[in-house]
């Protein structure tokens, strides 16, 4: 079973590639890094057209390339999904077109699909910067440590760690 770096993702990159409503698409995280390994998540950044209606959906659609989602949440932009037989991990973000700005998630970013050169120009202008933290920030961190845990004890109950 192939996850991780090694995950299919030709169906995916072609459902994206084609949908003209998707204006660019970067991967981010350690598939941009060059770190990702077999039990890496698939971390993507989707530019979406102002025309989309409904943004939600429109990623939820292009998830379903991966395989049969088994299990996805949102939060805010952030569409966190498990998919095919493997539960491979997905972190789909999007961006409305509008907003694409350069920003610190972007740094480091591979860019494969972009309409205007836009994204190329926000990843080229990104800088890494160290992250700081009030009571929010806390809480919110808080919030994707639990995640990870799922996500550990996903790949604990496979046998993979």
């Amino acid at each position: 079973m192939r996850t991780g770096a090694a995950f299919p993702r030709a169906r995916f990159e072609a459902a994206v590639r084609a949908d003209g409503a998707v204006l660019a698409a970067l991967y981010t995280g350690s598939l941009a890094a060059g770190t990702a390994d077999a039990f890496s998540d698939l971390d993507v950044e989707l530019v979406l057209s102002p025309t989309v209606a409904d943004p939600r959906a429109h990623v939820e659609r292009l998830a379903a390339a991966f395989g049969r989602p088994r299990f996805h949440y949102w939060r805010d932009h952030l569409l966190t999904a498990f998919a095919g037989s493997s539960w491979q991990r997905l972190d789909l973000r999007y961006t409305p077109a509008q907003e694409l700005e350069p920003s610190s998630r972007l740094a480091g970013a591979r860019v494969w699909k972009d309409a205007g050169a836009r994204a190329d120009d926000a990843v080229m202008r990104s800088i890494a910067q160290l992250p700081t933290a009030d009571g929010d920030d806390a809480r919110l961190e808080l919030s994707f440590a639990i995640d990870t845990q799922i996500y550990a004890a996903l790949h604990i109950a496979r046998g993979a760690l």
